[in-house]
């Protein structure tokens, strides 16, 4: 279902439609599964088709973030960085007003 990313987004295949893409990158190259955010009322499994292995999934009428999808993904985040005392993860984020 999914055509291309970019460095900004996805598209979808032969809509022209953005959809959001939340991911962490460490300084080499390691990631965290994207969180792809859907422009709809509801999510659906199926949105994920063609996407990274273990991504998740949101969806939001006008297909942006906002802070509940945030929260989920920073659960996502939690759960495949599996940081502790001695293994420590710094997650340096910009100001949009979802982060906050």
């Amino acid at each position: 279902m999914l055509r291309e990313s970019s460095k900004w987004g996805v598209y979808l295949q032969g809509t022209g439609i953005n959809v959001t893409m939340i991911v962490a990158v460490s300084v080499i190259g390691n990631h965290v599964p994207p969180m792809l955010i859907f422009p709809s009322a509801h999510f659906k499994n199926h949105m994920l088709t063609g996407a990274p292995i273990a991504s998740i999934g949101g969806a939001q009428p006008t297909g942006w973030s906002h802070e509940r999808l945030f929260v989920d993904y920073l659960k996502h985040f939690i759960a495949c960085e599996r940081a502790c005392n001695e293994d420590p993860v710094l997650l340096v984020l910009d100001n949009h007003k979802s982060h906050l």
